[in-house]
Order: structure tokens, then C-alpha cells, then sequence
């Protein structure tokens, strides 16, 4: 698991360090020292019971998102989701899942005020990394004899999103992606990688 936390780190460096490469070469803006966002979204994620010849699945469901930003874009976020597929396994068993995360994340403007819908604010878009539990039920999981419903994993998420600003503090967001690592036990190699989109509404403040 250490692994796994280490390339997500390495990657949101790298992401933050392009991007904010990016924005200093534009043209200066000023920005409120403190802001955020809230989000609510509908959320897809691409899932397989296991690594090698599992099943592949579309849990469905919604998430809540919050983040702020306190110094030249770099802030935090949490994440909390709820997802449900039935049926994943083509013999009646079912999985919902809970998840909630935390973890740095860095946004920055992709265009100037008034580009879209006549806003006073830019479009705006952001890298993050988050971590956190996530509890699993209705479902098997081969951990203990006899098999369990129900499991707790510590879950990373890398991935970013776009909002496009509509009127006094409203927006969209547009698009939401992650790629998300957890390890279930699935009487594999106890591992998921999954891919996570997510759109919806936010409030800017």
C-alpha cells in the first residue's frame, strides 16, 4: 500500500507542478486568498471483481464534493460517496459502498472571466489526491470462513475535475475523473483499481 501512495504523491507533484507552471505564464489575476466549492454529482465508477478474469461492473450512485483553497490555489478536498451495483457477479450478489476521503489538492483558472454564460469568474480546473476509508456491504468478500458481508479498505484516489462557472456563485461540474486504488479481499490478489466519473452541480464561494 505504500506503493500506491507513493506514485499517487509523485503524480500529483507532477501534476501541480505543470499546472502551476501553466498559470503563472498567463496573464496575472487577482484571487481571493481564501476560497471553495461544494459539489454534488452522479457517479460512475468502471469496477472489476477481480484483477485477472474478474467481472467488470458499473457501481452507480452520488457523491458530495468540498474543497477549499487557502494560498495560490493549493488548498484541501473531501470526498464522501455512496455506490451501489447489483447483480456483479451474474449470481445475485449485490455491492454498496461507502467511501469517505481526504487529501491536498490544487486548482487553477483554464480561461478569463465572462469566457462562458457572461460569469464574472473563470473556468476553473484542479488536480487532487485523497485518501480514506471505505466500508463495503451486501456483498461476499472471501476474507473469513464462513465469507463475510460486509469490508473496511483504505482506498487512494488521483484524479482532478473541471467547473464552469454559471451565475453568482453557481457552476457545473463539468467533469470529475479519479482513478481510485483499494484493497478489498476478493480471494485474488486482494487489489481493485478503478476509474471513477463523476458530474453534477457546485457552488463557489
Amino acid at each position: 500500500m505504500l506503493k500506491e501512495f507513493s506514485q499517487g504523491l509523485l503524480l500529483l507533484g507532477a501534476l501541480t507542478i505543470a499546472t502551476s507552471a501553466a498559470a503563472q505564464s498567463a496573464p496575472g489575476r487577482e484571487k481571493a486568498p481564501v476560497s471553495g466549492d461544494v459539489a454534488v454529482m452522479m457517479a460512475f465508477e468502471h469496477a472489476q471483481v477481480a484483477q485477472t478474469n474478474g467481472n467488470r461492473f458499473w457501481p452507480k450512485g452520488i457523491a458530495f464534493d468540498a474543497g477549499i483553497s487557502m494560498w495560490k490555489g493549493i488548498g484541501f478536498a473531501f470526498d464522501f460517496s455512496f455506490e451501489r451495483a447489483s447483480n456483479i457477479q451474474n449470481n445475485g450478489v449485490n455491492l454498496s459502498k461507502v467511501a469517505f476521503m481526504a487529501g491536498p489538492r490544487y486548482s487553477f483558472d483554464i480561461s478569463r472571466p465572462g469566457v462562458l454564460f457572461h460569469s464574472d469568474r473563470p473556468v476553473r480546473a484542479f488536480v487532487q489526491s485523497l485518501y480514506g476509508p471505505t466500508h463495503a456491504t451486501d456483498s461476499l468478500f472471501p476474507e473469513t470462513i464462513p465469507l463475510s458481508t460486509t469490508a473496511e479498505a483504505l482506498s487512494v484516489s488521483v484524479g482532478g475535475g473541471v467547473d464552469v462557472p454559471v451565475k453568482a456563485g453557481l457552476g457545473i461540474r463539468a467533469l470529475d475523473v479519479s482513478w481510485i486504488h483499494s484493497n478489498y479481499s476478493n480471494a485474488a490478489a486482494n487489489v481493485q483499481n478503478d476509474f471513477r466519473l463523476a458530474f453534477g452541480a457546485n457552488y463557489h464561494f
